[in-house]
């Protein structure tokens, strides 16, 4: 009987098989894909599109994590998306029978459009991260007190050689303890050989030791002596504030970073650990703000040629450089405009004013494709087209874009350099009267204004904002005190109200940062002139609004102060605009308790980073880190935009909310503005907007995602989940929309994925957690390891040529090729991996280029040799781990490992002699367990096909709803069948 059971069992197994491929004889071929993405939730962030596929910004209040948009299939072909829909259409056109090597199940996973960062200064983390010393405080970094900084300055003076530079950044003054800026006579106790750089966290201000500040005024004496006068330059303490006193040091013929100095820190290296971090973070578009075209757009492509970089680039060309205050000498812009279409309408390299290249009309526009692009250089006393890199494959195309032309406005909020208005800081600390606002004259209301306006003063940005505005476009300006955006406003109301640009329009002019903007000016950005007026008008005593600019300078609307324009007209040519924000709302998390108590005060710490105004007034907005002030992080940036909750530190406990109450656009709160010895004063209260600016998770991600698309006008190529989109993904393996919000930035990303290819983590399902090798960021001096090729092993067919011992388990096994130069010497190789709770020592790196005979690398920090490897944190590359130490399940690592040319290692050394190739096939194995590369998440149950080895697959969608019924009639066939047989 049971015999007979099974026969029939597989008899109408067959038939069901059969019936199903009757029903399928019309159906579509597996179309031609190269990958085929399901199995997990996928959002699209195309949550603001109309019917018509264009941006609403007016759906952005209304979004609820609850109704995000999402898809549950996704195919990729030729680094485009070319399919995305539901399980049944995806059966129907049969995506999902394409081969198995070509399909991602995501198993529970969550993809998401690549992230893109708002601002940043890619790629000079991997620089600091390679060459400099890390100074940041904890958590961020090892530094907690002064001689914490003292101490790691002079252990690195120590092993460097007579006269070297020696760089550290990010100290943090207000995070340290004693707080205060490090000082230039201490420094001198630890280094006295060296010229030393320490950077602020901020960026905008640094502190040289004796010999640095001797270099420094031998480098450009007129300049020194006139930045001693302005306090820029303090001899005594070595406290160097704001661009023109920094520029003092970073010209200096001999600083590793210049350009000039045939020394320098190797470029090419940094962009390789840079590209590392960002796509680590999930960042398929980095963004380079503010450089000039001749030094990174070559550094960019030579990267490309070499594999080096990783993620899309914008780059924004810088705009501006002031070189000398209050005139427009403009040292650097002119040659980015050369090089971007611009034509000279006067002005030479002598007298670079900003006639020289000023005439737009044919400018290449903001988010072109330019990774084709020359550079111009000066040479021979002319601008001429630079160079492309050897190798660059001149089919090559969109992996670098033409972002908005960055300008500086003011400083640092938490470096008291920014622009604010009338009180100004909140806590004076050690800073004199003279340079308060107790005794500042009304005519010259800023705080420390000599050293902060220094970076482009009013009248420059009023001049530089008519230029571009003039040719339609798009500009990004630093603007982070209040103060400072009201002369960004001004100068746009000039250019945007002037009658020969009536019609220009969607320049998406962007303010960098929008710290402590204002609700009126957020107002006046989106063409709210009345509610504005009303605001204003209302603010009798000036206890709310101080020192306007612009439009509203007599405290009234003046249309005599905007070309004329009456109220209504210039309303709608600022909304047609759209003006855009750029949110460094992670200053809620690192620098909020203290923007609270020391540096603004409550009422104007609640309304940092504003984007609850933005929500109100339909205003388009992205985050950002500014890394390399803050580490690049998008997720961490989406998690302060939903809970505005500070971090733990040093002086915080963490988890204080940094915003008003309520949603009422007109609820204000009293609170006191200035504080002096630990006190609040009396009589300094003002009044300040009550609105809670925490926005929900959906609206978040959409500002790491979509919208930092749109700002660079790259909306049709990036950010979301379309048809004919670049192919760029983040897969993470909880969902952002649904953890706890605190929870966000603890998320973990799977792989990252730009145009279809993997370029970081291991997808969801994979067994191997080794990444390919390739050439290391670190290598011994004057070598050059370059032209890797490597080929992976499946663990199946290396167990064939590789046989484990019984207490290993396999984690990846490569072949590699490699030229190297000079020849004979020692190269560095490395690979990312994923930690499994197992010490370093449970790792073992063979070579096995002769499968019989495998020989171990040695687990020692020596690039000195062949035959050794290292296991690092990827997030400190610099730490190599001992053996007992630990790698946690999950967290990224990189490997290290060294072979020498013509060494024992390398299989090329049959040859005569060295010959510049290194070839050899390693294996890294483990004692311990393999990664889970996931956090628990579980499946999401969606699309659970799969591959299951055997049987067939039916779609369980209504087109199949008559296939259904023959089989079942089938079915009933069989069962009379066995009926009949029984009962004979």
């Amino acid at each position: 009987m049971k015999r007979i059971l099974k026969k029939h069992a597989a008899t109408f197994a067959a038939l069901v098989c059969l019936l199903g491929g009757a029903a399928f004889v019309d159906s579509a071929p597996a179309p031609d894909v190269d990958t085929v993405y399901y199995g997990g939730k996928i959002y699209t962030m195309t949550d603001l599109l109309n019917d018509q596929e264009k941006f609403d910004f007016s759906k952005l209040k209304g979004l609820s994590p609850d109704s995000a948009k999402t898809t549950e299939v996704v195919a990729v072909k030729g680094g485009k998306i070319t399919f995305l829909g539901d399980e049944g259409t995806a059966k129907a056109g049969g995506y999902l029978d394409v081969a198995a090597d070509k399909k991602v199940d995501l198993q529970g996973h969550v993809m998401l459009p690549g992230l893109v960062d708002g601002h940043g200064h890619f790629p000079t983390q991997g620089m600091y991260d390679l060459y400099e010393v890390n100074l940041n405080s904890q958590p961020l970094g090892p530094v907690a007190t002064q001689q914490d900084i003292l101490d790691a300055i002079g252990a690195k003076c120590r092993s460097a050689s007579a006269g070297e530079w020696v760089l550290g950044w990010n100290y943090d003054d207000s995070l340290i303890q004693p707080a205060g800026h490090p000082q230039k006579d201490a420094i001198d106790t630890v280094c006295p050989g060296n010229p030393v750089w320490l950077r602020h966290i901020s960026g905008h201000m640094g502190v040289v030791n004796s010999k640095a500040l001797a270099l420094a005024r031998t480098n450009d004496p007129t300049n020194y002596a006139q930045l001693v006068g302005t306090g820029n330059v303090n001899e005594t303490t070595g406290l160097m504030l704001e661009t023109q006193a920094q520029s003092l040091v970073m010209t200096e013929p001999t600083f590793p970073e210049n350009a000039s100095n045939p020394d320098r820190y190797d470029d090419q290296k940094s962009l390789a650990r840079a590209s590392q971090v960002y796509v680590a973070a999930g960042i398929t578009t980095a963004d380079d703000g503010g450089h000039v075209a001749f030094l990174h757009l070559p550094l960019f492509q030579e990267g490309l040629v070499r594999n080096a970089v990783k993620p899309r680039v914008v780059f924004h060309p810088s705009g501006f450089t002031q070189a000398v205050p209050t005139m427009d000498i403009d040292s650097g812009g002119f040659l980015n405009r050369a090089t971007f279409g611009w034509t000279n309408n006067g002005g030479s390299l002598g007298n670079p004013t900003l006639d020289f290249y000023g005439n737009g009309s044919n400018a290449t526009p903001t988010g072109s494709d330019i990774t084709q692009f020359k550079a111009k250089v000066v040479s021979g006393g002319s601008l001429v087209d630079g160079t492309l890199p050897a190798g660059l494959d001149s089919n090559l195309k969109n992996r670098i874009f033409l972002g908005a032309y960055k300008l500086f406005s003011d400083g640092s909020p938490q470096g008291y350099s920014a622009l604010m208005k009338r009180p100004g800081y909140y806590d004076w600390g050690d800073h004199t009267a003279a340079e308060s606002y107790d005794a500042a004259s009304q005519g010259e209301p800023k705080y420390l204004a000599s050293l902060s306006a220094g970076n482009t003063s009013s009248e420059n940005m009023k001049k530089v904002i008519a230029l571009y505005h003039k040719y339609g476009v798009s500009t990004e300006t630093h603007t982070n005190g209040n103060l400072g955006a009201e002369e960004w406003m001004a100068a746009m109301e000039a250019a945007v109200s002037d009658p020969a640009n009536s019609g220009v329009s969607d320049t998406r002019h962007t303010s960098i940062h929008a710290q402590f903007m204002e609700l009126q000016q957020v107002q006046r950005m989106t063409g709210n002139y009345a509610a504005a007026e009303k605001a204003i008008a209302a603010d009798t005593a000036e206890k709310t609004y101080t020192n306007l600019l612009g439009a509203f300078e007599d405290r009234g609307y003046k249309a005599a102060n905007v070309n004329g324009l009456d109220m209504a007209i210039l309303s709608e040519r600022m909304k047609a605009q759209n003006l855009f924000n750029s949110y460094y709302v992670n200053h809620t998390w690192w620098w909020g308790k203290r923007h609270y108590e020391i540096f603004q005060g409550p009422g104007r710490a609640n309304n940092m980073s504003p984007v609850g105004w933005s929500l109100e007034y339909n205003q388009p907005y992205s985050f950002h880190n500014d890394t390399f002030v803050l580490p690049i992080d998008q997720l961490r940036s989406v998690q302060s935009g939903v809970t505005r909750a500070t971090a733990a530190s040093p002086v915080d406990a963490g988890g204080q909310v940094i915003s008003g109450t309520g949603h009422d656009i007109n609820a204000t709160v009293t609170l006191p503005a200035r504080k002096a010895n630990g006190a609040t004063l009396a009589g300094s209260e003002m009044i300040f907007p009550n609105y809670d600016h925490r926005i929900n998770s959906l609206q978040a991600l959409l500002a790491v995602t979509a919208m930092p698309a749109w700002q660079n006008k790259l909306e049709d190529k990036i950010g979301s989940i379309r048809e004919g989109l670049l192919a760029d993904f983040v897969i993470l393996d909880q969902d952002p929309l649904k953890v706890d919000p605190m929870r966000i930035a603890a998320i973990r990303v799977t792989s990252t994925i730009v145009g279809g290819e993997p370029v970081y983590g291991f997808l969801p399902g994979a067994k191997t957690f080794a990444a390919v090798p390739v050439a290391s960021y670190y290598q011994p001096d004057a070598v050059q390891v370059r032209n890797v090729a490597a080929t992976a092993y499946d663990n199946e067919e290396a167990d064939k040529i590789h046989a484990l011992r019984k207490d290993e388990t396999r984690y990846g096994t490569y072949d590699i090729d490699a030229d190297i130069t000079p020849n004979g010497e020692v190269g560095v190789f490395q690979m990312d991996l994923l930690g499994n709770n197992a010490p370093a020592k449970a790792f073992r790196l063979y070579s096995v280029a002769n499968p019989n005979a495998p020989s171990a690398f040695a687990y020692a920090h020596d690039m000195a040799d062949g035959g050794n490897f290292w296991i690092a944190p990827l997030s400190d590359p610099q730490k190599a781990l001992g053996p007992d130490d630990v790698l946690s399940m999950n967290k990224a690592y990189v490997l290290f490992y060294t072979m020498k040319d013509g060494g024992k290692y390398d299989e090329a050394r049959i040859r005569a002699g060295a010959d510049g190739k290194i070839t050899g096939s390693v294996a890294l194995v483990t004692s311990g367990s393999l990664p889970t590369n996931r956090s628990g998440a579980g499946n999401s149950g969606a699309v659970g096909g799969g591959d299951s080895g055997g049987g067939c697959t039916i779609g369980a969608t209504p087109s199949y709803d008559l296939l259904i019924l023959l089989l079942a009639l089938a079915g009933v066939a069989v069962l009379r069948s066995l009926r009949r047989r029984n009962m004979l």
